[in-house]
């Protein structure tokens, strides 16, 4: 598993993605930092943890699904996770972890973000940064509370979209530095309201050059 982190608010909503494609087992036959996890979902956006093409499968299946009318997100995944664990019984247990993570604009106007997994799915809490860890993080839970000491979690309204994305940068460095499964680069997508309506935003870079970009103001206009 690589990592993921995420958080929303009415007005806001923001995911980070790593680009690293570990493959096999604790990459047994290498890696590749070249692969596109975050996709288009609407007026939000999706990516994942775990396997690649599960999550590509799902979100697939929920774009198709969503173009017929209403969606029932749960019910879709659980219904396409049922046909490829039934068609990749081997990875029975990889499917059920692999997580899926959405964020859309709902009925009342305001930003969403869940995640599918293990045949669920939850709605983040808002206000509260959402970090997926990467397995090296995960097995050694010493480095996931060194994070959480260093790190303020908390996106309060008063907190702006500058302040928020410094939290999630220094976070990803971190995560980044100390990982042998997480790259250096990575997707940002940005949901956001101003006096123009909806923004959608994407940026894909090194995590040093997005934070050195932040400091000089690249992100001041949002």
């Amino acid at each position: 598993m690589t990592v993921l982190l995420s958080c929303v608010r009415d007005d806001l909503a923001i995911t980070i993605s790593d680009r690293r494609l570990n493959i096999d087992k604790n990459q047994s036959s290498g890696y590749s930092d070249d692969a596109n996890k975050l996709r288009e979902f609407g007026y939000g956006w999706a990516t994942g943890s775990g396997l690649y093409d599960v999550t590509n499968n799902v979100v697939d299946e929920l774009i198709s699904e969503g173009k017929k009318g209403s969606l029932n997100i749960e019910e879709v995944y659980r219904q396409k996770i049922e046909v490829l664990t039934k068609h990749n019984p081997h990875l029975t247990e990889d499917i059920k972890n692999t997580i899926t993570l959405l964020s859309w604009l709902d009925s009342n106007k305001t930003f969403q973000t869940g995640f599918l997994q293990g045949g669920r799915f939850r709605t983040l809490n808002k206000k509260k940064i959402f970090v997926v860890y990467p397995e090296d993080f995960v097995i050694d839970q010493e480095k996931v509370e060194k994070i959480e000491r260093d790190n303020d979690f908390n996106i309060d309204q008063d907190k702006s979209i500058q302040d928020i994305l410094g939290k999630l940068f220094n976070i990803y460095e971190e995560i980044s530095d100390g990982s042998n499964y997480v790259s250096k680069y990575c997707d940002v997508g940005i949901l956001f309201f101003d006096n123009k309506g909806i923004n959608k935003i994407r940026e894909t870079m090194d995590i040093e050059e997005l934070v050195f970009n932040l400091k000089a103001g690249a992100f001041d206009d949002l």
